[in-house]
C-alpha cells in the first residue's frame, strides 16, 4: 500500500463508527508472530500470509463471515 501500512488502515477502519463492523482480513508476506498479534490488536478478523492457495483465502473469508 503506497500511502499507509495495513495495520494503520485496519486501525482506521475499525475505529470509524461507519466501518467498524466490516471484517478485515490482513493479507501479507510477513508472518511474524508480532505482526499477527498487532493485527489482532488493531481489530483484524483474520491474518493470512503469502503465498497462499485461493482456497485458503476463501476458507478464511467463510470463517470470518460465519454468524456469531
Amino acid at each position: 500500500m503506497p500511502r499507509m501500512d495495513g495495520l494503520t488502515a485496519c486501525h482506521m477502519i475499525k475505529n470509524d463508527p461507519v466501518t467498524k463492523s466490516i471484517p478485515v482480513i490482513m493479507v501479507t508476506a510477513i508472518g511474524f508472530e508480532l505482526n499477527i498479534k498487532l493485527s489482532q490488536h488493531m481489530g483484524a478478523s483474520a491474518y493470512i500470509t503469502k503465498p497462499f492457495a485461493p482456497k485458503d483465502l476463501f476458507d478464511k473469508i467463510d470463517q470470518v463471515l460465519q454468524p456469531i
